[in-house]
């Protein structure tokens, strides 16, 4: 069995939806707790003005680029646990 990297992905981190989410993850679990987590969306840049607006407890947080219509975005499914 294959151990996957995160829990949960945030797909679509930069909206405000996913920035909410994002904010609420890193505030309750943090990145070195017991929710492995990272953010995705189209964007590095997005992604990383959506990290830089956490603090610097989210300095070590994963970005990942992908895409809904790109066969690539299925990596960050493929390396999440649910």
């Amino acid at each position: 069995m294959t151990t996957k990297p995160y829990d949960v992905v945030v797909f679509g981190a930069t909206s405000f939806v996913g920035q909410i989410l994002a904010r609420y993850l890193c505030e309750e679990f943090g990145l070195d707790g017991r929710l492995r987590w990272a953010a995705a969306g189209r964007s590095l840049p997005k992604l990383a003005e959506v990290r830089n607006s956490l603090g610097h407890r989210a300095d070590k947080l994963t970005l990942v680029q992908a895409d809904a219509s790109v066969t690539a975005s299925s990596t960050a499914c493929r390396n999440t646990r649910a």
